[in-house]
């Protein structure tokens, strides 16, 4: 069963010396089913962030829609999908609870509702015991699952993450990939992940996405025939090995970015 649905999506942005435009998605045409994990990944600058910040309501499309859950996405207010960025973004002056419980004022919960959906989040991800902590106190790790508590406690239906681990050094950024990947299949939430990083696609989606072409389009869809839980037996396989150098061949041959297409990531 279909729950995300991105239709002939189009955007470009004002060119950085202000003659005309250049364009960074056209036709974009996929779908995620129910409770799949999704990643999409091509060069830097394709346009991977922009295409997230379209689907979580955050910029309009020049063109094309995308329904979740059968509803066109139409701005970012009562969001049916929740974004979690690659920079940590929480707000420096509230504790970690305080962070997680932002969505959940403007939804308007009273307190006493909003300290237990905090605190069930707080225990899903690991972080008991540091309630009351601010960002600056946290680890880059601690911050990051503040960040997608966050994004849980509002009870999306889809969750949305652009590089989540990018910040973070190379063993926090395993125990992450295996902790959201858990978090994923104990909530059932459909998922959908950028990065350019190909070991991290194969360990955590059902299909990978090849974005690429200037402007960008989904140039290949690939199913992740390999069995959960990946582990090192599993992503060392001829399977897992062929479909990394297949990865590699479509990163490859899709051109990179033009310099005024930086800003769409």
């Amino acid at each position: 069963m279909e729950k995300v649905k991105v239709e002939h999506v189009s955007k470009s942005f004002t060119r950085s010396d202000g003659k005309g435009k250049t364009a960074v998605l056209e036709d974009v045409t996929f779908t995620v089913d129910d409770g799949e994990i999704a990643s999409i990944i091509g060069p830097t600058g394709c346009g991977k962030s922009t295409l997230l910040r379209i689907m979580a309501g955050i910029a309009p499309p020049d063109s094309g829609r995308i329904t979740v859950g059968g509803k066109e996405v139409v701005s970012s207010a009562n969001p049916a999908s929740a974004i979690v960025f690659q920079a940590f973004n929480l707000f420096p002056w509230r504790t970690a609870q305080k962070n997680i419980e932002f969505g959940l004022e403007a939804k308007g919960l009273p307190p006493a509702e909003r300290e237990k959906a905090a605190q069930h989040f707080i225990d899903l991800v690991g972080l008991k015991g540091y309630e009351k902590y601010h960002p600056h106190e946290l680890s880059g790790g601690m911050q990051q699952r503040v960040g997608l508590a966050r994004a849980l406690a509002i009870e999306p239906e889809v969750i949305l993450l652009d590089e989540p681990f990018s910040s973070v050094d190379m063993l926090t950024r395993e125990s992450l990939q295996h902790e959201v990947l858990q978090i994923l299949k104990k909530t059932k939430k459909t998922a959908v992940f950028v990065t350019h990083n190909i070991d991290e696609a194969i360990f955590l989606s059902h299909r990978i996405l090849s974005l690429g072409g200037k402007p960008a389009t989904i140039k290949e869809v690939f199913d992740v025939d390999l069995p959960y839980p990946r582990d090192d037996g599993v992503m060392v396989s001829q399977k897992a090995l062929t479909l990394k150098s297949d990865l590699k061949r479509a990163l490859l041959s899709s051109p990179q970015a033009q310099p005024e297409e930086a800003g769409a990531a």
